[in-house]
């Protein structure tokens, strides 16, 4: 598989997870209650809205660099060694 389909195939199936991670994480904990239990001065709402980019984006960087190092050392390891050649 080339780097760039390897790339492209991580990108898309990493965000698909990354939604569905955060989606879990939040059903869970409400961004509200940070805002109370921080004594954060910003309106629920925006902080709501900011929260969930910024660990969206996070857990989709982190999968992204994750598979895609898996995908490249895969690749290593199946190439031939020196380049192709048999060395005989």
């Amino acid at each position: 598989m080339s780097n760039l389909k390897c790339a492209f195939s991580v990108s898309w199936t990493s965000g698909i997870v990354a939604a569905v991670i955060t989606w879990l994480l939040y059903t869970f904990i409400d961004p509200a209650m940070l805002v109370h239990a921080m004594n954060i001065d910003m309106p629920v709402a925006d902080f709501r809205i900011q929260l969930y980019a910024v660990t969206f984006l996070l857990i989709w960087v982190l999968l992204n660099v994750s598979v895609y190092l898996n995908c490249y050392f895969n690749n290593l390891r199946n190439s031939p060694p020196n380049g192709g050649s048999t060395g005989g």
